[in-house]
C-alpha cells in the first residue's frame, strides 16, 4: 500500500513538471487582479466637516458636510444594506453615531448591487446633530449582502480636518 502511495505521489508531481517539455509555446496563466475581500473608503480624506447654524444646538457644534463611500465589491456580487458612521473626538471610541439605511442609498441611485470586481460610489449627507466637540475623525461601517445572503462588512476610518 505504501508503494503504490509512493508511486501516486511520484506521478503527481512529475506529470505537471513534464508537460512544459513539448516545445510548444508556453502560455501565460490569466490571474484577476481583484481582491477577494470587498474594500471600501471614505472620499476625500481627509473629510472637511462644514461648521452649520443648526437650530436648537445651544452647548456645541453641528455639521452639515457631504462625502463619499467608495465600495469595491471582491470577488462576489453585493448589495448595500445599510452603514454606520461614528464620528470620534478624540475622548472616546464610540462618539455620535447614526445608521444610514438601505433606502437613502436606494434614493441616490437606480441599484444598490455592485458587481464583483467593481467600484460604486455613494453619497452620504450625515446629521450628528450637536456635537460638544470638534470632531478629529470618523469611522464608519458598510454592511453587505453576498448572493448567499451572508452580511459583510467593510470597515472605514477617515480624518477630519
Amino acid at each position: 500500500m505504501r508503494i503504490r502511495a509512493l508511486v501516486v505521489l511520484l506521478v503527481g508531481i512529475v506529470l505537471p513538471l513534464t508537460t512544459g517539455c513539448d516545445g510548444s509555446p508556453g502560455r501565460l496563466l490569466n490571474v484577476a487582479t481583484t481582491s477577494f475581500a470587498p474594500e471600501g473608503r471614505f472620499s476625500p480624506n481627509p473629510l472637511h466637516l462644514v461648521p452649520s447654524a443648526a437650530t436648537g444646538c445651544r452647548d456645541g457644534l453641528a455639521f452639515g458636510s457631504s462625502f463619499h463611500l467608495v465600495i469595491t465589491a471582491g470577488v462576489h456580487d453585493l448589495t448595500v444594506h445599510h452603514a454606520t458612521v461614528h464620528m470620534l473626538d478624540g475622548t472616546n471610541l464610540g462618539g455620535p453615531s447614526i445608521t444610514i439605511p438601505q433606502s437613502d442609498f436606494a434614493a441616490q441611485s437606480a441599484s444598490l448591487f455592485i458587481v464583483a470586481g467593481t467600484t460604486r460610489d455613494f453619497v452620504v449627507r450625515p446629521d450628528f446633530g450637536c456635537v460638544t466637540t470638534r470632531p478629529r475623525s470618523l469611522r464608519g461601517n458598510v454592511f453587505l449582502l453576498d448572493p448567499s445572503g451572508m452580511m459583510q462588512t467593510i470597515a472605514f476610518d477617515g480624518t477630519v480636518q
